[in-house]
């Protein structure tokens, strides 16, 4: 994703894990003429769903 000077945009995140287990990823921003990019922590656990009849 590009913005512009004073532009803001909504981002969506999704987590679709492929198998049980927690995972750890990060969104990194980077800001043009800085030198330090953002990193923002992600995590989410996946587990399989069970159904009782």
């Amino acid at each position: 994703m590009h913005l512009k000077s004073g532009e803001s945009k909504q981002l969506k995140i999704i987590a679709n894990p492929p198998r049980e287990g927690h995972f750890d990823d990060s969104l990194v921003i980077c800001i043009k003429e800085n030198p330090e990019p953002i990193v923002y922590k992600l995590s989410c656990d996946g587990c399989t769903p069970e159904l009782q009849i």
